[in-house]
């Protein structure tokens, strides 16, 4: 029984020691930015996350990417799934100096924006609905509106930044 006891603490701490390593205790880092519209090339798609057009949609725009050093890939989910089996609805793209043909535009507008900044692994990464709710209480503290679009900058295997413009006032 002893045995047991002393295997299964070695496992739970092998597991929290990777889970670490992988960033995953890693604190989401919050600020404020100014920025520029975003005006993105890509590619959108409608589907349930399983379907091949997706991962087809991403490897187009990453082909896009690889063609031009220091692009990003940009994502805005406008419909995000609940499940396997559900309609999504997402924006791929990138920033581009000029449009590409065969690929659609996206504009969004921005001034200032609330950027959570996201230092781990894929697998440890929090969830985007936990993301946007951290964004969205450091907004009500600041006592500041977002426009309700969240951009996802892909910046690595193991970065990723999430730009909430704020509502702009006219």
């Amino acid at each position: 029984m002893k045995r047991k006891g002393i295997l299964v603490v070695g496992l739970l701490v092998f597991v929290v020691g990777v889970y670490y390593l992988l960033g995953g205790f890693a604190p989401l880092e919050i600020e404020m930015s100014t920025c520029e519209d975003f005006r993105l090339t890509g590619l959108y798609y409608q589907g349930t996350p399983q379907d091949e057009a997706l991962g087809d949609t991403f490897r187009s725009v990453e082909g896009l990417i690889s063609n031009h050093a220091g692009s990003f890939l940009h994502t805005i989910y406008e419909v995000e799934p609940a499940g396997k089996l559900d309609t999504m609805r997402v924006f791929v793209g990138t920033v581009l100096p000029s449009h590409e043909e065969g690929f659609e535009w996206m504009s969004v507008s921005c001034r200032e924006a609330i950027v959570a900044t996201i230092r781990a692994h894929r697998f440890v990464m929090p969830s985007p609905l936990s993301v946007k709710a951290q964004i969205q209480s450091f907004a009500d503290e600041q006592g500041l509106e977002l426009s309700g679009v969240f951009i996802d900058r892909l910046q690595g295997a193991s970065e990723v930044s999430v730009w909430a413009p704020l509502a702009i006032e006219e």
